[in-house]
């Protein structure tokens, strides 16, 4: 198994919020059946302290209640169990078993912290979206989802790292809803998946996770969402519930359709639960199956030497000779910078090749540099650059001796480490020669990503395939938000692209060619590049200039000029709105431009930063109202729609 991540038991018997003594009994017994199935690597408990209802219980004039019962014991429950979650490394799993439903809402926001935008699917007979003035029982067991939206007692939400948006939900099996708990799902659009037809359950919450393209999930069920003819041991029954083979079935779609499920966590058990053990035990392992290690992939396939076989409409980049490298050789090339188009310039001359053919020469000239390197059980590793190590570290990954991040949201995560060449070496002919799916590289496939400075890039050794795609199409491209580890990749896996979720890509005028050692390539400003070595080993390097096109201010503005201003916008958005909230703003954003004209001034920061984006774009010269919307909307479509997924 490869990088296991630990798995916390977080017993949390909470009774308070349901205000039935009968949670605590039930989650302690849910809690050693769950154990006995999970075999966590580290187990806490929280103290359940005993309270006195501290608010009127009686209701308004409405039917409503104006209190949360027993919420200063749920506060101080809570505490504890944030000062115990806090105390794991970031790559641990949590599986939470209550007590009632109120104890997830710190489990959830923790992992919502670690997998921004994140799925968090809720199989429960009820919503559980009541707000305190909703509620018309006052119990917090009512009210978690709606406390981790942001609209729960304050003194709970000071204890939460990060908030939900709607739009991360999946309902299942729900069919209890209070009034104000569907009309909150009715207009937020939030998704809700019905008990029947059971056989296409676990296909209908697959394909909702895929159509959002979640990167990971949290699973949380309660008991209740089973029928009880199956599992009557709860406090809140509702008919018309799923069979456990359902559940059990649903709940490993979960697992197919996301790569990681980043907490799970089980409730409402009322009672004694040993007349339904096998029923308890069954749905236990179904949830700790989701956080076990998943089995190796299969070793990767042999290196292909042949290129790919592009879209009929790509063409291939220009060739020219390099010539002598004198005057001749600068005119031609000097004609491609100028036109803004790519040229390979064949048989170049810039350095001594010899000294690279072999890697007893490599070793001698490079032997003591350090370099970082990534290990992984695969052909490709994500790579971006790093300028904050910080905050673009992805929680879970790896950690191989360098003590690098991982690769963000993946499972197996790849390890980095720091090596001297010659150990490098050293250990990726050792690699090659046995029968291992580890692979060890500085560099073999690099995703779609724009070049931020004209370069000159010289193959020395070994053949690289390079497909181009131009700057004006950048759009086409759906680079990842200027918040994601991803920053500039294309969320696009141009090899195997998905048409369905990337459509413009279709239409994306791409150039390549197989790089030979001594080619010289000329790749403009701001183009898209994606490389892939065919042979074991391959050299390149690039000799990079600073553009002057990113410092002329145009008279008119050229769709060149319009695609840097697209980026920068988006970079002034994620200043305004922060990177925790980055996403779901946008999504917002979004809906605001789609509400037409005047939908500034009704959302607070949203509104404003909406407003300033079509001051900013009438200064540049797309002043109609119309056009507006429409870069913007070109800005927002399917990369803020659904949630962040790397392809590789």
């Amino acid at each position: 198994m490869a990088c296991p991540a630990p798995i916390h038991l977080l017993r949390f018997p909470q009774w308070q919020g349901s205000d039935a003594h009968a949670h605590l009994a039930g989650g302690r017994a849910a809690a050693a059946i769950v154990e006995s199935v999970l075999q966590p690597s580290s187990v806490s408990a929280v103290p359940i302290f005993e309270a006195e209802n501290s608010c009127d219980p009686g209701v308004d004039a409405k039917g409503q209640s104006q209190c949360v019962r027993h919420l200063e014991a749920i506060t101080r429950q809570a505490r504890v169990a944030r000062a115990q979650l806090d105390e794991l490394p970031p790559s641990a799993r949590v599986f939470t078993c209550g007590g009632d439903c109120g104890v997830e809402v710190v489990p959830v926001a923790r992992a919502s912290r670690l997998w921004p935008g994140l799925a968090v699917v809720w199989f429960d007979a009820h919503a559980d979206l009541n707000t305190p003035a909703s509620s018309p029982s006052g119990h917090f067991h009512g009210m978690p989802v709606r406390t981790l939206l942001g609209d729960g007692p304050p003194e709970l939400l000071q204890l939460l790292p990060s908030r939900l948006e709607p739009s991360q939900l999946i309902y299942v099996g729900a069919r209890s809803l209070d009034p104000p708990e569907q009309d909150y799902v009715d207009s937020h659009a939030v998704t809700l998946l019905s008990a029947e037809p059971a056989s296409s359950l676990p296909d209908r919450l697959s394909a909702a996770l895929r159509k959002g393209r979640f990167g990971a999930a949290y699973v949380h069920v309660d008991l209740d969402v089973l029928d009880p003819s199956s599992f009557p041991h709860v406090c809140c029954p509702a008919e018309g519930g799923l069979a456990t083979s359902t559940l059990v079935a649903a709940v490993a779609a979960v697992g197919s359709a996301v790569p990681v499920v980043a907490g799970a966590g089980l409730t409402e058990c009322c009672g004694d639960p040993e007349p339904s053990r096998p029923e308890l035990e069954a749905v236990a392992r179904a949830l700790a199956e989701l956080l076990l290690p998943r089995p190796d992939p299969p070793p990767p396939a042999p290196m292909s030497l042949s290129p790919p076989a592009w879209p009929a409409h790509y063409r291939p980049i220009a060739h020219e000779p390099f010539g002598d490298g004198g005057q001749a050789t600068l005119d031609t090339l000097a004609r491609y910078v100028e036109a803004d188009q790519p040229v390979v310039l064949t048989g170049a001359d810039i350095v001594d090749v010899e000294r690279w053919s072999d890697n007893a020469k490599v070793e001698a000239l490079l032997g003591d540099k350090a370099v970082l390197v990534k290990r992984a059980r695969g052909r490709r590793f994500r790579y971006w650059a790093n300028d904050d190590p910080g905050a673009r570290t992805a929680p879970g990954g790896g950690g191989g001796g360098g003590g690098g991040g991982g690769a963000f949201g993946f499972e197996p995560p790849t390890e980095e480490a720091s090596l001297s060449f010659g150990e490098f070496l050293a250990e990726a002919e050792r690699l090659a020669a046995g029968d291992s799916a580890e692979r060890l590289y500085l560099q073999e496939t690099m995703s779609g990503h724009p070049e931020l400075a004209e370069d000159l890039f010289f193959q020395v050794r070994g053949r690289k395939q390079l497909l181009l795609f131009p700057f004006v199409e950048y759009e086409k491209l759906y680079p990842f938000p200027v918040t994601h580890p991803c920053d500039r990749q294309s969320m696009v896996d141009v090899a195997r692209p998905d048409l369905e979720a990337f459509p413009a890509f279709a239409t994306a005028s791409g150039q390549y060619t197989t790089l030979q050692p001594a080619d010289l390539v000329f790749l403009p400003y701001g183009w898209f590049h994606w490389l892939r070595n065919d042979d074991a080993l391959s050299i390149s390097l690039s000799f990079w200039s600073l553009s002057t096109k990113k410092e002329r201010v145009p008279d008119v503005f050229s769709a060149h000029d319009l695609t840097l201003v697209r980026r920068n916008l988006e970079k002034h958005m994620a200043a305004r709105f922060g990177a925790a909230l980055f996403p779901q703003r946008m999504r917002r954003l979004l809906r605001l431009i789609d509400a037409g004209p005047g939908g500034e001034t009704s959302d607070g920061v949203v509104g404003e930063v909406l407003a300033e984006a079509r001051t900013l774009l009438g200064a540049v010269q797309v002043a109609d109202p119309e056009k507006q919307d429409e870069f913007l909307r070109s800005m927002l479509r399917v990369r803020f729609e659904g949630e962040w997924q790397a392809h590789v």
